[in-house]
């Protein structure tokens, strides 16, 4: 037979199994408008992410027409020109026959002429090498790299 006392444990046990329960649903509720929430968000970020890749598309496409617009153009000029060069050769300058290109002149005390040359700058005196910027990590410059 069943005492008071087991009767007594086994309504706390029954209350807390029903306090379980209802903390537990209460938990469940919160998580699914959490996962709404982050449903809904994903895809509003899907969107944007669709709508930056065709932007992509249209920028990488308007590059190409450009460039098939500037190699036309370069094709029309030396066929103009009579001039069979590469594509994506400079064209070599040559200095007419009649334009004789002066000779550096001697140098010569400062007096003399009436100018003299300043001392150079530190960052005149430096190579082109020196001044060359160091290349950037496309991750870390914050931009979007498109090819």
């Amino acid at each position: 037979m069943l005492t008071l006392e087991q009767v007594k444990q086994l309504e706390a046990r029954v209350k807390r199994a029903v306090d379980l329960i209802d903390s537990l649903r209460e938990e469940n509720t919160v998580l699914k408008v959490r996962l709404e929430k982050s449903e809904s968000r994903l895809k509003e970020l899907e969107k944007l992410i669709d709508g930056f890749r065709n932007d992509q598309d249209q920028i990488e496409q308007g590059i190409k027409d450009v460039l098939e617009q500037l190699n036309s153009l370069e094709d029309s000029m030396y066929n103009e020109q009579g001039t069979e060069e590469p594509v994506g050769t400079a064209p070599s300058v040559e200095a007419p026959p009649s334009v004789s290109t002066p000779a550096a002149p001697a140098p010569s005390a400062a007096g003399s002429s009436g100018f003299s040359s300043p001392p150079l700058s530190r960052e005149e005196s430096l190579s082109e090498d020196d001044l060359e910027e160091p290349e950037e990590d496309p991750e870390s410059s914050g931009q979007l790299d498109i090819f």
